[in-house]
C-alpha cells in the first residue's frame, strides 16, 4: 500500500485514502467521508493499524468467499429440509 491508494476498512469494507504512513507506529492516515448530524457530508482524517487496512481486491474477494459460504449453507440447509422425515403426531390416528 502506497500514499493516495483507495482501500477498504477489514471491518466496514468503507473505502478510504491512504495520506501518510506515520513510521513510529507503522500506522496510516487515511481521509474518509462522514455524515454529520445535519445530513452533511465531511472529510476527517484518521490513522489505522495497517492490519485493519486491505486493498479492495482483497477486500471483494473475502465478499465473494463470504457470500459462496453462505450460498454453501443455505444449500445445506436445504437439502436438509427436503430429506427430513416429518415428526409423527401421537394425537393423530
Amino acid at each position: 500500500m502506497e500514499a493516495y491508494d483507495i482501500v477498504a476498512i477489514k471491518t466496514t469494507g468503507e473505502k478510504v485514502i491512504l495520506i501518510r504512513q506515520w513510521e513510529l507506529d507503522c500506522g496510516w492516515e487515511v481521509r474518509r467521508p462522514t455524515i454529520d448530524d445535519e445530513g452533511k457530508i465531511e472529510h476527517v482524517t484518521q490513522t489505522f493499524r495497517p492490519e485493519e487496512l486491505e486493498t479492495v481486491e482483497e477486500n471483494l474477494n473475502r465478499q465473494i468467499d463470504e457470500m459462496l459460504l453462505k450460498n454453501k449453507l443455505q444449500q445445506r440447509l436445504y437439502e436438509g429440509s427436503k430429506t427430513a422425515q416429518p415428526a409423527s403426531d401421537p394425537t393423530i390416528n
